[in-house]
């Protein structure tokens, strides 16, 4: 079995003078992710490879999961997942992935990461809310038979 969490970046500033791709966390940011980090180290998740948009922060935001959730891998940063994408593009990102990981984070954005969890669920529309995380489990041994609507809701953490 493959998982995978899709994971919408934390509570940022509101600035006008800044660039959108470069807005921090906020205190409250920060403490959101510590909050849902102690959920899923209740749960006893082992993630192998975080994927994260280049946006300052969605890479804020992976670093502090990395660090909350002792991961001992480095972060994948790409820069499409901040701009648009098309579930093809992640499907091709899901299906590039090394047989030997098996829990995958995804950081990014809204409202294209809401529209990622229905397409590869299917039986729920989600709108996620800063640092929502859904985990999604695919009854697959290889990424490369990951395919839409195929995923299974293990928890939606709102």
């Amino acid at each position: 079995m493959k998982s995978i969490f899709l994971i919408r970046h934390s509570y940022t500033e509101y600035s006008y003078d800044k660039k959108d791709i470069d807005r921090s966390l906020t205190t409250e940011g920060y403490n959101r992710i510590n909050d849902q980090c102690k959920i899923l180290n209740i749960k006893s998740e082992k993630i192998d490879l975080i994927i994260s948009s280049t946006a300052l922060r969605a890479q804020q935001t992976a670093i502090k999961l990395k660090s909350e959730l002792s991961i001992n891998t480095d972060i994948k940063f790409i820069d499409w997942l901040y701009k648009s994408y098309t579930t093809q593009d992640l499907l091709e990102l899901f299906q590039s992935i090394p047989k030997g990981y098996r829990n995958v984070i995804i950081v990014a954005h809204n409202p294209t990461i809401s529209y990622m969890a229905t397409n590869f669920n299917y039986n729920r529309n989600y709108i996620f809310n800063p640092c929502s995380v859904l985990k999604l489990d695919f009854e697959i041994d290889k990424w490369e038979m990951l395919n839409i609507r195929s995923g299974k809701e293990s928890y939606y953490l709102d």
